[in-house]
């Protein structure tokens, strides 16, 4: 406070213009209005608390919890998806720290209720109680876009791996190229981390919304931005392949090509290719049963999708073997 020099006509001017400069109104409506009277004077909700005590927890040298323990608050608060999308982060972080609970006991988070003075003192005390838990790494200041997603997996914003309504492949295509959400090192879109057991259940989601035999192409190509072969068109068979692992890993997740056949991994992506008998196939592996067999899907197989097809690498020909490679997002 000393070494504010800013307008003073107002009593709440130096807090939260230095408040704000220090990092902790990020993503709240008072941003760009910390003088305004008609900005500050307002109730603030348990949204914006959430993002004050978010932005706060990444200040003060918080033990913070796993984003894997944030990610659980998902299934702990059943208004999460109610919620607007730039508070989730903020909310579930908050909610995992215990800075802010639930408003009922199934963890209804009510988040346009407002706060009165105590229970906003509830919230200071534990904030100050946490401060200097941590190791001093933290979980860094967030990416600075304004809407508090941080460093945090926790934002599903596609719908499920299936056909909305009458939708047909080509629209498919384009809703996951919308929605397919950001990749976060080490994690699922889901906020799980990356392990064969995280993903084999995103596997068995995406089963239920396109269960064997489900019609998939009626044409060759569709416009997809697939992570593996390029920015154009892509066949049937790439385009499911492409779609299922952004929906898992994310659509900027990098993309390893390689062969080593020993190494595969549930999860990865596999572009069979044989010159020799003109073979040329996408599947994606959905489990590993030794070093050389596994368990694939794949779409556009007689123009249907399939689940659970068995190959082994051992089976290969040279020819097969020389021209087929695997492209990994571990």
């Amino acid at each position: 406070y000393e070494s504010y020099n800013g307008p003073k006509d107002s009593w709440y001017a130096p807090f939260t213009t230095i408040a704000s400069q220090k990092g902790l109104l990020d993503g709240t409506n008072v941003v760009g209005h910390e003088t305004d009277g008609d900005y500050v004077g307002q109730f603030m909700n348990r949204y914006e608390m959430a993002l004050m005590a978010a932005n706060a927890l990444k200040k003060i040298n918080a033990k913070l919890p796993s984003a894997s323990e944030q990610a659980d608050q998902m299934d702990k608060t059943p208004d999460y998806w109610d919620i607007p999308k730039q508070y989730r982060n903020a909310v579930l972080l908050a909610k995992a720290c215990g800075v802010l609970s639930g408003m009922d006991s199934a963890g209804t988070f009510g988040g346009t209720g407002a706060l009165n003075r105590a229970q906003a003192c509830v919230v200071l005390i534990k904030l100050d109680e946490m401060k200097d838990t941590g190791d001093g790494s933290g979980d860094g200041p967030g990416d600075n876009t304004g809407d508090n997603t941080g460093d945090t997996p926790t934002e599903i914003t596609r719908s499920p791996f299936a056909f909305q309504g009458s939708e047909n492949v080509q629209q498919m295509m384009n809703r996951l190229n919308a929605e397919a959400p950001k990749y976060y090192e080490g994690y699922l879109t889901n906020g799980k981390p990356i392990t064969k057991e995280n993903i084999k259940a995103m596997l068995a989601e995406a089963e239920k919304g396109m269960p064997d035999g489900t019609a998939w192409t009626t044409g060759e190509t569709y416009k997809y931005v697939t992570p593996f072969f390029g920015k154009g068109w892509a066949s049937g068979c790439n385009s499911f392949s492409a779609g299922l692992s952004d929906y898992i890993f994310g659509k900027n997740a990098p993309v390893k090509k390689h062969q080593d056949f020993d190494n595969l991994k549930v999860g990865d992506v596999i572009w069979w290719k044989d010159s020799s008998d003109g073979y040329d196939h996408v599947v994606f592996v959905t489990d590993m049963q030794s070093a050389n067999e596994y368990i694939c899907c794949n779409g556009n197989s007689s123009k249907k999708v399939w689940w659970n097809r068995k190959d082994n690498v051992a089976e290969w020909s040279q020819t097969q073997r020389a021209e087929t490679y695997v492209y990994s997002r571990y």
